[in-house]
């Protein structure tokens, strides 16, 4: 959102179909603290290690299609660009707009496939309570805070 309010729009990678995790900070913040919980009261034993022991933390997906729409409309409900429309461009103006001009990490960062399942975190216990509604809203909330933050 700061990139489209310095450029006066949004952009978007060319690739539409690349599909990403998201997770509520409120329902990471309780993951980990169950996961600090069980360490203090029972150490490391018990607790799934090595590649079982990888905790991810996705409650939903979305596209970058799907993001950049909904920045772009958020965007333009706050005055912040001119229009809701979502100009795709290349990786290389992409790259120079969003990581100094890193392709590769811009590729790796806005333009991959992350898909995990929260199946190890679950299984301790971990019950997100955020919902695609409370992504859907994020967009509007954090719109009007980067609007405040630059005046």
């Amino acid at each position: 959102m700061r990139s489209a309010l310095r450029t006066g729009e949004v952009m978007q990678l060319e690739a539409d179909d690349g599909e990403v995790e998201h997770v509520h900070v409120e329902d990471l913040a309780d993951l980990f603290t169950i996961v600090a919980n069980k360490v203090d009261k029972d150490g490391m034993q018990g607790f799934p290690s090595g590649e079982r022991g990888i905790y991810f933390a996705g409650t939903g997906r979305h596209t970058w299609g799907e993001l950049a729409r909904g920045i772009a409309k958020a965007m333009y409900e706050v005055g912040g660009v001119k229009t809701d429309e979502v100009r795709r461009v290349g990786l290389k103006e992409t790259a120079e707009t969003w990581t100094g001009g890193d392709e590769l990490a811009c590729e790796l960062n806005f333009g991959s496939n992350i898909r995990t399942q929260a199946d190890t975190s679950r299984s301790l216990g971990w019950q997100p309570k955020k919902t695609k509604k409370d992504f859907d809203e994020h967009y509007l909330e954090t719109a009007k805070l980067v609007m405040e933050a630059r005046l």
